[in-house]
C-alpha cells in the first residue's frame, strides 16, 4: 500500500465539514477531485474523476466504505489486487475549526508504479481539493443567515391592515 496525505485546518465545525463531504449537492458545489453521486450510505455509488482538459474523464463504480459521522468518510474504486484507490477524509475538532487529514491509498500490483509516476500530481490535486473545500465552507458560512431564513422582518409583519 502507498499513501499520499495532506493535512489542513478547515473553517467550521467537523459536522459542517462532514456535511459538505457527503451531501451530493454540496460536493458538486466545491468541485472535489472525485465527484461521487450521493455518498450518503455505505455501499455502491458512482464516481467521476475531474481532470482538466479531458473530454471524457474516467468514471465508474465505487464503494462507500466508511461513514462515521462526523469523523471519517472513505470510499474506494478500482480492480481488486490490480489497482485500488481509496480516498479518506478524517476530521478532528480543532480550536480554529476542523483539522482535516485527506489521503489517497493505492493498493494492488500496480500501486507503486502508478504512484511513482504521479505522486507529485496527486499531492497537488489533494491540496487544491482541500483549498476548494475550505473556500466553499467560508463562503457557505457567510451565506448561512440568508439560507436559514433569518432575514429581518418588516415591523408591520403580522398586523392586519385597516
Amino acid at each position: 500500500m502507498v499513501r499520499i496525505r495532506t493535512a489542513t485546518i478547515i473553517p467550521g465545525s467537523p459536522l459542517r465539514t462532514w456535511t459538505a463531504l457527503v451531501d451530493g449537492g454540496q460536493r458538486r458545489a466545491w468541485h472535489p477531485i472525485f465527484q461521487l453521486t450521493d455518498p450518503i450510505e455505505i455501499g455502491i455509488t458512482q464516481y467521476k474523476l475531474r481532470l482538466h482538459n479531458w473530454k471524457k474523464p474516467p468514471a465508474g463504480e465505487a464503494s462507500v466504505d466508511v461513514l462515521e459521522k462526523p469523523k471519517t468518510f472513505s470510499w474506494s474504486c478500482g480492480l481488486r489486487f490490480v489497482l485500488t484507490v481509496r480516498e479518506i477524509y478524517e476530521l478532528e475538532e480543532d480550536g480554529a475549526g476542523t483539522y482535516l487529514t485527506h489521503s489517497l491509498e493505492f493498493r494492488g500490483i500496480l500501486a507503486r508504479l502508478v504512484v511513482a509516476a504521479v505522486r507529485r500530481n496527486f499531492a497537488k490535486m489533494l491540496a487544491e481539493s482541500d483549498d476548494r473545500l475550505s473556500r466553499y465552507l467560508r463562503w457557505r458560512s457567510a451565506q448561512t443567515p440568508h439560507a436559514a431564513g433569518k432575514t429581518k422582518s418588516s415591523p408591520r409583519h403580522g398586523r392586519k391592515s385597516r
